[in-house]
């Protein structure tokens, strides 16, 4: 499917294919072979002013003179250092990348998504910040949520689209950081902090505190590992960032949360792990006092 967005010196175009299922896969790489393979005649797309004929089938030799890399090397990480090295995003979260962090969600979200239903039964407006694909957002929406996604990758953004999700272009170096026009009962934030360098995340964890009154958050910590994790911190980090913002961490939900997820049988580990739900410093702290 075909897309073009606007937000560089020259648009960019790329071709993508969502597969219709959730297929078993374990690596960035893996879902490179698995996406080529069902796509004969290649993709490609142009990037900015960098003239990146992305796919690597298409023209091998073009790849290694515009980034240095071959083919293969670009899909093992060298996108990443490109990117850097250019200063464009979207060859950080490339097309690849989004497709396997979009197929590792869709195996969790019916779980996630019903574990959050069930401790916050009340909560209809919900907001899912840094959303990816929006997998969970699009599961949320199934569930008879009203849900906005907010998400800064234009590849994120149209794989949203095409599951029906209202997904929002969303960048913490510009004011506002999204365009919202409603208030949430809940906000979900999952593994997007460690990505950040530690002033935009601090940034990030005010505005969460300013969207909804309880937020569901998830952070790398020490030792995660993890593609291009910039600010890997322990909990207490993020409760201290929390609680200067005006939120605190509830311990409750946080077990509930946790509880949940277990008892669906969550497969992510680091949602887990990571979990923690913050309520504003005035704001209800237990399942029974919450009334969601």
């Amino acid at each position: 499917m075909p897309g073009c967005w606007r937000g560089s010196p020259a648009p960019q175009y790329v071709t993508l294919e969502i597969a219709a299922g959730p297929p078993a896969v374990s690596s960035p790489e893996q879902t490179f072979v698995r996406h080529i393979s069902a796509s004969p005649s290649g993709s490609a797309c142009v990037v900015g002013d960098a003239r990146l004929l992305y796919a690597g089938v298409m023209a091998p030799g073009l790849i290694k003179r515009l980034t240095g890399y071959t083919g293969a090397q670009l899909f093992r990480g060298g996108s990443r250092r490109v990117g850097e090295r250019l200063g464009i995003q979207w060859l950080i979260y490339n097309p690849v990348i989004m497709h396997y962090y979009h197929q590792v969600a869709v195996v969790d979200a019916p779980a996630v998504v019903a574990a959050l239903d069930a401790v916050f039964p009340a909560a209809r407006r919900w907001i899912d910040v840094g959303a990816g694909s929006g997998a969970f957002s699009a599961e949320a929406k199934r569930r008879g949520k009203v849900v906005v996604a907010c998400e800064q990758s234009p590849v994120g953004r149209l794989y949203a689209r095409f599951q029906g999700v209202d997904s929002r272009p969303f960048d913490l170096s510009r004011e506002p950081h999204a365009q919202l026009d409603a208030s949430f009962d809940l906000a979900l934030c999952f593994e997007v902090a460690e990505h950040l360098p530690p002033p935009l995340g601090d940034r990030l964890v005010k505005y969460l505190v300013g969207l909804a009154p309880r937020i569901v958050f998830t952070a790398a910590h020490p030792g995660q590992g993890g593609y291009a994790h910039l600010n890997e911190q322990p909990r207490e980090y993020w409760i201290s960032r929390f609680y200067t913002a005006g939120a605190v961490l509830s311990p409750v939900l946080t077990d509930a949360v946790v509880t949940a997820f277990v008892e669906r049988a969550v497969s992510a580990s680091w949602l887990i792990d990571n979990s923690m739900v913050f309520v504003a410093r005035d704001g209800p702290a237990s399942v029974s006092s919450q009334g969601a």
